[in-house]
């Protein structure tokens, strides 16, 4: 389904009777919340603020992901073909080690570039100090200091607004996409039912729009795989210029919602319906309208009212624990031992003996 509409229209409304629709027929929802309008909508959801975005699904198997996150990052940080082909490599290195984080990854560039420039390679350096500007920014977010509330599964939130770039936006947005694939993967072969439904706002800024004969952008890609293993999306943006052309037609529905007259990629859907009318509906109104086209029909309505309820999904969310947390708790729940041993220290034995209290795990 594709939504469209400017700031206001009733774009989220209508996504959300959609999500309230899944949850009745038990369909599962994950939203990527481009501006975190979702969170107060739901109680007890999974909210997510925070991720180890270079962490791979599986340790046994990283070759795949270090080309998906090399092709994710050229699609984000705008890379050249030697800086792709440096940050592989530099990738390649830090997963033999067992590493994923990009403070590694910053270290390891670093390295490199020193080593270039008492070699006098000066185009080797040149390549780690434009990958290095670029990975910084990446950096500065593992410090960030965000809270993840851990609710239920049927709904989870990617709660993107605070993350303070365009570029770390979508490169969480890109990478959630990717963690959905493998788990569809995981999960079997294409389905014809509705596994899971994906609500992507602003999909604009990672389903990128392009002319028929370039290549699908990495996020296109991802939805287009996902759809074949029965994973539904509400694509919304607030024009359909902003997402590729094609899938209009692809889509199961597209929604318009605005002052405009007809959009002129439903008027094209018509035109193979042989809609005589197509001229007047073109012409601009004087109020709000929202234009559905489904099943090769159109229907015209009125905007969509304000979703003002919350959905209990009856749960209590809780702050997900970090990991010193979880490791303070473990070593607590152990229990408590006191030896107590007799040692003959080098000084000889009328030197005091020595009491040892020993707790178990520390």
């Amino acid at each position: 389904m594709l939504i469209f509409g400017p700031t206001g229209s009733g774009k989220t409304s209508t996504a959300l009777m959609a999500v309230e629709n899944s949850l009745r027929k038990g369909v599962p929802v994950e939203i990527l919340d481009w501006k975190g309008e979702y969170a107060t909508k739901f109680k007890g959801a999974t909210v997510i603020r925070k991720v180890k975005l270079l962490e791979p699904p599986d340790w046994g198997n990283v070759q795949s992901h270090v080309l998906v996150v090399v092709d994710i990052l050229r699609d984000v940080l705008d890379l050249s073909e030697p800086m792709s082909y440096m940050l592989y490599e530099e990738l390649t290195k830090m997963y033999e080690q067992r590493s994923a984080s990009f403070n590694a990854l910053l270290e390891q560039l670093k390295y490199r570039r020193a080593t270039a420039l008492a070699q006098r390679f000066r185009a080797e350096a040149n390549i780690a100090e434009a990958l290095i500007r670029r990975i910084l920014p990446l950096v500065l977010d593992e410090a960030r200091d965000a809270e993840n509330l851990r609710g239920s599964d049927k709904v989870v939130i990617y709660d993107l607004s605070q993350l303070p770039t365009y570029q770390l936006k979508t490169l969480y947005a890109e990478i959630i996409l990717w963690r959905l694939y493998n788990e569809a993967i995981r999960s079997g072969s294409g389905s014809l039912s509705l596994r899971k439904l994906i609500v992507a706002e602003e999909a604009q800024n990672y389903v990128r729009p392009r002319r028929a004969e370039r290549q699908p952008s990495i996020g296109e890609r991802m939805v287009n795989e996902l759809r074949s293993y029965g994973y539904g999306f509400i694509l919304i943006a607030p024009d359909p210029s902003q997402l590729p052309y094609h899938m209009a037609r692809d889509a199961g529905a597209v929604i318009s919602i605005g002052y405009q007259g007809l959009p002129g990629v439903v008027a094209e859907l018509l035109s193979y319906y042989r809609y005589a009318d197509i001229k007047r509906l073109l012409r601009t109104t004087s109020r709000p309208r929202t234009y559905v086209y489904y099943n090769g029909r159109l229907y015209i309505k009125g905007v969509p009212k304000p979703y003002k309820s919350a959905i209990d999904l009856g749960v209590q969310a809780v702050p997900e624990k970090s990991v010193a947390e979880e490791v303070e708790e473990r070593l607590m729940e152990r229990p408590l031992v006191l030896e107590e041993e007799e040692l003959e220290p080098s000084g000889g034995a009328d030197h005091p003996r020595i009491h040892l209290e020993r707790r178990s795990g520390v």
